[in-house]
């Protein structure tokens, strides 16, 4: 029979501590070092994502026995209008060849 090819998404995470101090990591079965995300805002008057900033992935680290390895960002500020909608993507570019692109989900800030 022919091969199928099947790739996945990896899991993609975004988070706030303190308000205005951001972080993300992502969980796959290989790390992501030195790979970027993208940084977005939604836009409400064109109704769509803008890229913002891009962080590049510095820790890595897998707990004992677990199949997933996280890879993350250190901690970073934005500047954005408190009430603005955020998230975290990785790019197809950066997730190739094994994995498609992820996207985290949204916060508020």
């Amino acid at each position: 029979s022919d091969q199928v090819e099947m790739r996945q998404r990896p899991s993609v995470s975004f988070g706030q501590r303190p308000p205005g101090t951001f972080f993300a990591w992502v969980n796959a079965h290989r790390p992501f070092w030195h790979k970027r995300l993208a940084i977005q805002r939604f836009d409400p008057k064109r109704r769509q994502w803008i890229e913002i900033r891009r962080v590049l992935l510095t820790e890595t680290g897998a707990a004992q026995g677990v199949a997933w390895v996280y890879t993350g960002t250190e901690k970073f500020k934005l500047q954005v209008a408190k009430g603005t909608r955020l998230r975290a993507t990785l790019p197809l570019s950066q997730a190739r060849p094994c994995y498609l692109a992820g996207t985290s989900n949204v916060l508020i800030r």
